[in-house]
């Protein structure tokens, strides 16, 4: 269903097999997918919540939701988020670049660029990470 992009019923079935295993990890994370792709984000942040409480280290529940976060506009608890996928995940891209953008957008461009270089030493082929160094240096430069 969510191949097809189904997310309302998708969203049913998920929210059945987490009333019947209610610390059922995956569910609990296809459910949250579910909801923010209907821009259901209370939902969604209540549904990725639930996956960090029951897995703390599940770093994709962690990046997704310091994506809503980012979206609304709070930098700082996706910062919090983002740091704690480090942690769980030292190798992961994608924590590096997340991290850089919530710090760029809170005014500290130098350590932005610190995890932007890192996150481009893990995956030097990813554009949207020279993208965001570009942007970032322009911003060191003025």
């Amino acid at each position: 269903l969510m191949r097809d992009k189904k997310y309302k019923k998708a969203a049913a079935e998920f929210r059945n097999i987490k009333n019947i295993d209610g610390t059922y990890v995956t569910a609990w994370y296809n459910l949250a997918i579910c909801y923010r792709k209907q821009d259901l984000f209370k939902k969604a942040v209540y549904a990725y919540e639930t996956v960090i409480k029951i897995e703390p280290g599940h770093y994709k529940a962690m990046i997704n939701l310091g994506l809503i976060y980012m979206d609304q506009g709070k930098y700082k608890k996706a910062e919090t988020l983002y740091r704690n996928v480090i942690m769980v995940k030292r190798d992961y891209w994608n924590g590096y670049l997340s991290l850089a953008e919530s710090l760029l957008k809170q005014g500290y461009p130098e350590e932005a660029r610190e995890n932007a270089l890192r996150a481009k030493a893990l995956n030097p082929e990813k554009r949207s990470i020279g993208t965001l160094l570009n942007d970032i240096n322009k911003i060191i430069k003025h």
